[in-house]
């Protein structure tokens, strides 16, 4: 019988199979199967490589007990046949057979289909005009580098960078005018009280006035006892 680390290192090289279990008690059982199975270090040995070679992936214990059956004699006396092989019979082991390509009809270069071929004459001709694409240069490469960084730098701001402000146009304080100021100004130009009235109404109905503007022509007339 072979040992415990004998079979725990088979174990391992079959695990290269896709699917093979990840879990140690599923390995665990796997290692003790081996061992039950195997009485000899160059049948363990066989066993592994024949696994490999016929499997795409891992199959289960059974499957593995039956490629065992194939060639040897297991040593729990347990024998198994495989289900997934025509008939239940594991494929013996015999050198595959050598590819031989099918001979072209005259005049075909890479395929008996004639649109298929040309297809192909005509896209190598293509890549043969193009050429070989040169390779940049070390100075190329660290310009397209830098580059690249600059572009970082720009759509990703560091942390410590002030958001950019949405509105570039700083607001104009309003301007608020107290009764003193009213009379002040008409204490100041006693002649122009009609002028300046006429200019308060003006500014009230123009449109294009600012909420200031009109707030101020509005005192104005307060001042001078006019109804805004």
């Amino acid at each position: 019988m072979i040992s415990k680390e004998e079979a725990f290192a088979g174990m391992i090289t079959l695990s290269v199979l896709p699917y093979f279990p990840s879990e140690d008690p599923a390995r665990a059982v796997i290692v003790k199967l081996l061992m039950r199975m195997c009485d000899r270090t160059e049948h363990l040995e066989w066993l592994v490589e024949r696994t490999i070679d016929l499997w795409s992936q891992w199959q289960g214990p059974r499957e593995l007990r039956a490629i065992y059956c194939s060639k040897f004699k297991p040593a729990d006396g347990l024998e198994a046949t495989s289900t997934i092989y025509p008939n239940g019979i594991v494929p013996g082991e015999k050198p595959l057979p050598v590819y031989k390509a099918p001979a072209l009809p005259p005049g075909a270069t890479v395929s008996a289909d004639k649109l298929l071929d040309a297809g192909v004459v005509e896209t190598a001709g293509k890549k043969a005009e193009i050429g070989d694409v040169r390779d940049i240069s070390p100075q190329e490469r660290k310009a397209a580098y830098r580059f690249n960084q600059i572009l970082d730098d720009i759509e990703i701001a560091p942390a410590d960078r002030e958001p950019a402000p949405l509105e570039t146009n700083k607001p104009i304080p309003e301007v608020y005018i107290s009764a003193l100021d009213v009379e002040r100004a008409v204490a100041a130009k006693p002649d122009r009280r009609e002028e300046l009235i006429r200019q308060a109404r003006e500014t009230l109905t123009d449109p294009r006035a600012k909420w200031g503007q009109k707030q101020m022509a509005r005192e104005i007339l307060r001042g001078f006892g006019e109804v805004a």
